[in-house]
């Protein structure tokens, strides 16, 4: 992967424009940004690449979207990403087929591999291996200290960008006012892997949804042809069963769906409660976008469109703070991302609604059934596209 070979010892050495914590769509994107727009960006990134997460690995129309908005339309053709044609969504007995419209299915590892590649192709500087934990603001900059490498550097920017994900950025009590998490209560967790292997009824070109009480799990073949498993399933589910892997399984059996492949490429690996919104979405020199910057549960890609187009949104004000500070840059922020965020997320609100909800969730997959064109509002493509696509920032 391109990037540092390990964690330089010069990072504090020099002030930087700006700092992102977190190498997923949204930070590597937002840096991309950044570096066309002339700063000087360091990209930092806790885990080292090629590394996985857990994600539907559906790119849909929205997503790409975001991409071809950034000049990166050719990367879905190079990466060789399969079509997907068809949501097949199962459930208390039935099986419903809706049409997919412009969605492929590409592995986070390639997808984050290439806007990594072409943020450092832009001059952005990206160090993988190495943790970040938030510090105050100091003359006019905000602190951060990069432990890596076996050492630890104190590290400056006129402006620090969070795209940690669920997990946030640490800050310790001295960094001052940071924005909060606050979980949905009863929300259901996010777990997956990606397996070896064919199994019957899970061939590629489809997403098959498998609905019940518990939650839903995901499956889609990807660009290596490996099988992707990602869900959302409320905790107890999970503990009952003692694992992912079981409580994804148990879920499949139940539905009646066919048995998944045994060998693990990767994972099973969980995630944090999903559903949570924060108290802000920055502070003095610091904003935060993507899954850091709030989060539902979503069914066919919408979480890589939200953190695409978030980036693109906050890059220009990004850009504004280098130039000359102002904490009304924050509220600018939450005004977009009301507007072309979260507005966006209210389909996913509606469906994890009512999908928690058997009487509510076995109609659905009854009308969608018989009358699959109903179900344009929760594959969301076109909406979400044309919504977010509407100026920048």
């Amino acid at each position: 992967m391109t990037g540092a070979a390990g964690v330089p010892t010069d990072l504090g050495e020099r002030p930087w424009d700006v700092v992102v914590v977190g190498a997923g769509l949204a930070g590597a994107m937002v840096a991309l940004e950044l570096g066309r727009r002339g700063c000087d960006v360091l990209l930092v990134e806790r885990q080292t690449f090629p590394r996985w997460k857990v994600c539907g690995a559906c790119l849909n129309e929205a997503a790409q979207g975001a991409l071809a908005h950034a000049g990166l339309d050719g990367l879905v053709a190079r990466a060789c990403a399969p079509r997907l044609s068809e949501l097949r969504m199962t459930g208390w007995g039935r099986t419903a087929h809706v049409a997919l419209r412009e969605s492929v299915a590409l592995s986070r590892e390639a997808l984050d591999q290439a806007l990594v590649r072409a943020a450092v192709d832009r001059g952005v500087v990206f160090v993988q291996g190495a943790s970040a934990e938030l510090g105050p603001v100091r003359n006019g900059e905000r602190t951060l200290t990069v432990r890596g490498g076996g050492g630890a550097q104190n590290v400056r920017a006129r402006v620090v960008v969070s795209a940690a994900g669920l997990h946030g950025l640490r800050s310790p009590t001295l960094a001052g006012p940071v924005p909060l998490a606050m979980v949905r209560a009863g929300s259901r967790v996010g777990v997956g892997a990606v397996l070896e292997g064919s199994a019957a009824g899970y061939g590629p070109g489809a997403v098959h949804m498998v609905v019940g009480r518990a939650g839903y799990v995901g499956l889609v073949r990807q660009e290596d042809e490996r099988l992707n498993a990602a869900a959302a399933l409320d905790s107890e589910f999970v503990r009952r069963y003692g694992s992912p892997d079981r409580a994804v399984r148990a879920h499949l059996e139940g539905a009646g769906m066919p048995p998944l492949p045994e060998r693990i490429h990767r994972g099973w690996k969980g995630t944090p409660p999903l559903t949570r919104r924060l108290s802000s979405l920055g502070e003095e020199r610091l904003f935060l976008v993507g899954d850091a910057a709030g989060y539902v549960e979503p069914f066919t890609g919408e979480g890589m469109g939200w953190a695409l187009w978030g980036a693109l949104a906050l890059a220009p004000l990004v850009h504004d703070g280098v130039r000359r500070w102002d904490d009304a840059l924050v509220h600018r922020w939450a005004q977009v991302h009301r507007r072309r965020i979260r507005r966006g997320q209210r389909v996913c609100r509606m469906v994890a609604w009512g999908l928690r909800r058997p009487w509510m969730a076995r109609t659905v997959v009854r009308v969608l059934g018989t009358a699959p064109a109903l179900a344009r509002p929760l594959v969301m493509h076109t909406s979400v596209t044309t919504h977010l696509r509407r100026g920048r920032a």
